[in-house]
């Protein structure tokens, strides 16, 4: 086997062989366009305010994982979409009314079949988010004129992510009204998760008076840019 050609060039040795392919920069920005759509576009998160700056919050709830071989069923959204969901605490709900579209931010707490207390028990492991409104907002009043079932929009995402790692959750589902025992138990998984609402009676003599609701997603999207630029998991109901 003949040795290596050596060149010497004005300050450098290089080795001759095979040449390294050739990128065309005009490529990129097709490629970057086509990264920019898949996290922050039609496939991406829409960016929102949260809920106040410093307040209490109860620890968000680990969701056990399911078992490498599992096959999930179609009421049981992936691991990481429901820690997704669990990880963060206010949701961009987007509705429509007489007027047109409109959007704005609620806190949410994650409830799952699974809870202690559950109604719905371990065979209905679909998740909801429960969230309070007065009916006397305008989302109050368009989500109570669709009754039984107001369809929804929604994202869940935390403020101040760069693209890199940017992660969220959008969905779709319908919202009803909870009364009476589902309203109870409703409120315990509220102040399990934002336990200063319960600690505060100014806040919870407010809670008395306000109307709590239970969205019920029937469609899932996980944005995770941290897996790779794009990276998303979807579930339906």
């Amino acid at each position: 086997m003949a040795p290596p050609i050596l060149t010497r060039g004005p300050a450098t040795v290089k080795r001759a062989g095979p040449v390294p392919p050739v990128v065309h920069l005009h490529v990129v920005p097709a490629l970057l366009q086509r990264g920019v759509r898949g996290a922050a576009g039609e496939d991406g998160i829409e960016a929102s305010r949260g809920g106040g700056a410093g307040a209490s919050r109860g620890a968000a709830r680990r969701v056990r994982p399911a078992r490498e071989d599992a096959v999930m069923s179609d009421s049981t959204p992936p691991p990481g979409i429901l820690q997704a969901l669990a990880d963060h605490t206010t949701m961009t709900l987007a509705y429509t009314d007489g007027d047109g579209p409109q959007a704005c931010a609620v806190l949410y707490a994650l409830h799952t079949g699974d809870d202690a207390g559950s109604e719905a028990g371990p065979e209905d492991p679909a998740p909801s988010l429960l969230f309070v409104t007065s009916e006397s907002t305008r989302h109050g009043r368009a989500l109570s004129a669709a009754q039984p079932a107001a369809p929804v929009a929604f994202t869940a995402q935390r403020d101040g992510q760069d693209w890199s790692g940017l992660t969220g959750v959008q969905g779709r589902g319908v919202c009803r009204r909870l009364d009476g025992g589902e309203r109870r138990r409703a409120w315990r998984a509220y102040a399990d998760r934002f336990p200063y609402v319960a600690l505060s009676p100014k806040l919870r003599g407010a809670m008395d008076h306000t109307a709590f609701w239970e969205l019920r997603p029937t469609w899932l999207r996980l944005i995770d840019n941290s897996r790779g630029f794009g990276h998303k998991e979807e579930w339906t109901a």
